[in-house]
């Protein structure tokens, strides 16, 4: 019995997992697509909302969903830069670079091309 109660504890929290891991994905993609109109507004909404998900699902599980929350992170800079709010983009920038890094020096393979990406970006911020 206490086995049997165990699995239903973990399919539930494994399904809470995905569930939430989805709805992270649509605010995501639907940041995406009010980007892409320049409705940058709403763009922003959806990515942070993105963004809050994916950090709690990292906190369980960062091995899994640091790497989400770091290109979260970029996709809110990108668009702050692009609607000149610099700081944030600056601070996004920052705190995406952060995540790569550490993510890279456990797996350099994976990651240094994205920690490579969040220089390239910082650098056409300050240059700009």
């Amino acid at each position: 019995m206490k086995r049997a109660i165990f699995y239903f504890v973990l399919f539930c929290l494994t399904i809470s997992f995905s569930f939430a891991n989805n709805s992270a994905l649509d605010y995501y993609n639907a940041g995406r697509n009010f980007q892409q109109r320049e409705n940058f507004a709403r763009a922003i909404e959806y990515y942070q909302e993105a963004l809050k998900i994916r950090e709690r699902l990292a906190i369980a599980h960062p091995e899994v969903y640091e790497a989400d929350v770091a290109t979260t992170l970029n996709s809110l800079a990108l668009l702050c830069n692009k609607t000149k709010r610099f700081d944030k983009a600056e601070e996004y920038y920052l705190r995406a670079l952060e995540i790569r890094e550490r993510l890279a020096k456990a797996n350099p393979k994976a990651y240094e091309a994205n920690v490579s990406q969040s220089l390239n970006n910082l650098a056409n911020l300050y240059r700009d």
